[in-house]
């Protein structure tokens, strides 16, 4: 059994003003004519609960909001529902979570949220996931579905399979998880398998080598590699050998070419010195001639260029005068003429001398130029000879190296891909045995729930089968079908019974009270004690016969009432008064004024019919009010004399 859950009760909002009804009692009785709104209080709270529905019944154009209070094993919750999503709050703690009536991005709909406050196994699976609209038919039989022949609601497929099965409790996680396990290693084993192929294709695309001639393949390879690799070594060491005469010989031209320079800075400075010497000379020998021509006497008259007559001693050469001092300046003429010879020969020694000096400093120039074109052409000669030989040995031995390494790779990948190969061949077998393993201990699994399952049909069968042969004597053979958990009556399916004398009806009822029952009796059902029955009696029929029909129902949810007492809950929608009222029973009498919705607009109240009749607003109007017609001519025909009228594809004895 699932937790604690009753509905306590259901407010409307209308026109910003909240009103509704109580729902706390154990069996909630409205004692509600067609037309009181009871299937929309119906519909609003599945609505409430998650269920993927549209708006229905007579409210819809006036109500704004629904709101639930019930009470679950986590305290009291308010819902809240307001067409596009639920509000949850806690009445105790203040806690308020929002969720969205559809699912989007991923995020928890209200139904999921929902099943997980009622203590619902929220699982999902390849074949299913437990879902709200498959779980809510199991707790709500609603009026259009009470004569339908889809016992259980019209979902179908696997989220209605799954589900059914994980409430039942014939699914747990040790289920699933042998089942997520068998489907998880037989992928395992097809990847491998799939691998194993490609290897295999693989190898028959490279020619199929066999391990000797792979061996043999890389001792070949492998010993190219190390050849190559010694000899890169070797000509990696003369590159540096060269690349060290290289730069001895490019520091010798260096120095060569800053001898060249001071040489050239040498010779600039002597032809810079010749310069000064050679005017000094000049000078020098310009005041020699000068002074010694001024020594000379005169032979020779200044004016007229004749010869002078010779003179006496101590007369002056022109004028014949007498000269005292004539020996004193002779003398210094011949002391300054002596001191001129002197310095233009010192000056003639220097530029000999320097002379001298240029020479040698063109002749080391010469030298040093000479040692920096022969420093440049020892260098050219290196790079030439030594280095760029080296550089391109060393490159192709790289390249050779590169190339065996490569073929070394390929063989080794080769290697690789026979080793992977026998490694896939052990792990396939290894797969293939936890495959087989996972796949009995699944079947073996799956043929616990199958026990399970007709264990649990039984179970519901002895439920089911006494409460539908209570309400009619007509049956007399009825079970659950182990497969689908519907009923059986008759030997026939729900889906083959005649829609005449509320057969369908009867059915439904006793599936839900059964259902009801064993949720309450049978700990490993996860479903919780209670059900709502929207008008299940509607379509049972008149007469003497329907009568008896509908108080041997009622007695029966009455009865399901009392022997549940505070650990279930019945919500009962029915024109009928209960034949007993149990202990813990409440009743409210509704008709049109008195609205399930008590705040209604009368202008709008005004529009339902007071008769026993609905006007078809909607789809679900029209079905029900067509259905009521069809149950009125059945059961008509039945009471006219002649041979009973069939509605359905087998005949069933009238009631």
């Amino acid at each position: 059994m699932a937790g604690i859950f009753k509905l306590l009760k259901i407010d409307f909002q209308v026109g910003g003003r909240w009103e509704g009804r109580n729902l706390a009692a154990s069996l909630q009785v409205f004692q509600a004519v067609t037309g009181a709104g009871g299937s929309t209080a119906c519909q609003s709270a599945m609505a409430c609960m998650g269920a993927k529905a549209a708006w229905v019944g007579e409210a819809r154009d006036q109500v704004e909001a629904v709101r639930l209070t019930m009470e679950v094993a986590t305290g009291r919750w308010q819902v809240t529902w307001d067409r596009a999503a639920v509000e949850f709050v806690n009445e105790a703690t203040g806690e308020l979570r929002v969720r969205a009536v559809r699912s989007e991005s991923g995020q928890e709909s209200a139904g999921a949220h929902l099943l997980g406050l009622l203590g619902l196994p929220v699982e999902e699976s390849a074949r299913g996931a437990v879902t709200v609209e498959a779980a809510l038919p199991l707790l709500f039989l609603t009026e259009d579905r009470a004569s339908t022949a889809q016992v259980g609601g019209m979902i179908a497929g696997r989220d209605r399979s799954a589900t059914w099965e994980i409430l039942f409790g014939l699914l747990d996680g040790t289920e699933l998880r042998l089942r997520s396990l068998a489907a998880q290693t037989a992928a395992v084993e097809r990847s491998a398998r799939t691998r194993l192929a490609k290897l295999q294709q693989a190898r028959r695309e490279h020619g199929l080598p066999s391990l000797g001639d792979l061996r043999a393949r890389r001792r070949e390879h492998r010993g190219a590699s190390e050849q190559a690799h010694e000899q890169e070594q070797r000509q990696k060491h003369a590159e540096q050998e060269a690349t060290a005469a290289l730069a001895a010989l490019q520091e010798d031209a260096r120095t060569a070419q800053t001898r060249l320079d001071e040489a050239d800075r040498c010779v600039q400075d002597w032809d810079k010195d010749l310069g000064t010497l050679y005017e000094k000379q000049g000078r020098a020998r310009q005041r020699l001639a000068s002074l010694r021509e001024d020594a000379e006497k005169p032979v020779h008259c200044p004016q007229c260029s004749q010869p002078l007559p010779r003179r006496n001693t101590g007369q002056c050469p022109l004028c014949a005068q007498h000269d005292d001092t004539a020996d004193r300046r002779t003398q210094r003429l011949r002391d300054a003429v002596d001191a001129a010879g002197r310095a233009a020969t010192t000056a003639e020694r220097a530029v000999a001398q320097a002379r001298t000096a240029h020479h040698d400093a063109l002749s080391g120039r010469q030298e040093a130029a000479a040692a920096m074109r022969k420093a440049l052409a020892a260098v050219d000669t290196c790079r030439t000879t030594r280095l760029a030989p080296a550089v391109a040995a060393r490159a192709a031995a790289a390249a050779q190296r590169r190339e065996a390494e490569l073929l070394l790779a390929a063989v080794d990948e080769l290697f690789k891909e026979l080793r992977e190969l026998q490694e896939t061949e052990e792990a396939i077998d290894q797969h293939t045995e936890a495959a087989d393993h996972a796949k009995q201990q699944w079947h073996t699994a799956l043929d616990q729930v199958a026990d399970r399952r007709h264990t649990l049909a039984k179970e519901l069968t002895y439920i089911f089968a006494p409460l539908l042969k209570k309400m009619t004597p007509q049956v007399h053979d009825a079970y659950i079908e182990p497969d689908t958990f519907t009923p059986r009556v008759n030997g026939h399916p729900a889906r083959d019974i005649a829609h005449f004398a509320g057969l369908l009806n009867l059915i439904h009822l006793a599936w839900h009270l059964t259902l009801f029952t064993a949720a309450r009796t049978m700990p490993h059902l996860a479903l919780p004690a209670f059900v709502w029955l929207d008008s299940p009696l509607d379509g049972v029929g008149g007469g003497e016969q329907g009568e008896q029909h509908v108080r041997a129902a009622l007695s029966a949810i009455a009865e399901a009432a009392e022997a549940a007492g505070d650990d279930g809950q019945i919500i009962l929608t029915t024109p009928h008064p209960l034949p007993r009222i149990p202990a813990h029973a409440r009743t409210t009498v509704l008709d049109v004024p008195a609205s399930f919705i008590p705040h209604l607009t009368p202008a709008f109240a005004a529009r339902a019919v007071p008769k026993g009749r609905r006007q078809p607003e909607d789809p679900c109007d029209a079905t029900c009010e067509q259905n009521d017609r069809e149950d009125r001519t059945a059961a008509e025909q039945l009471a006219a004399p002649g041979p009973p009228v069939s509605a359905g594809l087998h005949v069933i004895a009238p009631f």
